[in-house]
């Protein structure tokens, strides 16, 4: 039997381990690849992702520059 899960904030690269992804366009190649793998359900429920990466930004270290793919500002 196959158990159906409904999950609104699990590793969109599917490695719950290390679930970073590298700028705006990992995550576009991370959501491409996932999509044949997963079903939409519902409505989607944007809060938990969106807790879940404001707690991660508020434990991150302050930084005193800005940097843009590599390059100070």
């Amino acid at each position: 039997m196959h158990h159906k899960l409904v999950s609104h904030e699990f590793a969109i690269n599917f490695n719950p381990t290390n679930p970073f992804c590298t700028g705006v366009e990992g995550i576009v190649q991370a959501y491409t690849a996932c999509l044949p793998h997963i079903r939409f359900y519902g409505p989607t429920n944007f809060s938990p992702i969106i807790n879940h990466v404001a707690r991660f930004a508020s434990q991150a270290v302050p930084q005193q520059v800005a940097a843009v793919s590599g390059k100070n500002l």
